[in-house]
């Protein structure tokens, strides 16, 4: 999916220094510690990029919806809280070439807890607005 891979590129290209990279304590690597559709069993932290169907083309044909969400593996709530923060404080109103990301929520939220507390899954969600050119 194009979208996915536009925010991959983007996550991808961040230097140490981006409120992201610093809360997740690295920068990203495409199939190392960033991910898309599937999250590994390994490593325990990561950024998994999941994409879900928006509404459909509007009768122009020229605009249309999909959705992202990042799911933020951590051994420390704390840390995937932060990351999923960065990500949407950072993400919010990105601009492309043809589309504009939004964040869905203000927040990101504990989605799950795996490995008997030991790592700790946050998510948030993100509305893109695609236009043709």
């Amino acid at each position: 999916m194009t979208i996915c891979n536009s925010v991959a590129s983007y996550l991808t290209s961040l230097t140490a220094t981006n409120p992201i990279c610093s809360e997740f304590g690295s920068t990203f690597t495409f199939g190392t510690n960033l991910f898309m559709y599937l999250e590994p069993d390994s490593p325990s932290s990561c950024v998994t990029i999941i994409p879900y169907g928006g509404a459909p083309v509007d009768s122009s044909g020229y605009k249309y919806e999909s959705y992202v969400q990042m799911r933020i593996r951590s051994t420390s709530r704390q840390t995937s809280m932060n990351v999923g923060q960065a990500l949407i404080d950072n993400l919010h109103n990105v601009e492309g070439s043809n589309y504009k990301i939004f964040a869905k929520q203000s927040t990101p939220f504990i989605f799950d807890v795996q490995d008997n507390g030991a790592l700790v899954v946050s998510v948030s969600d993100y509305k893109i607005i695609h236009i043709r050119v």
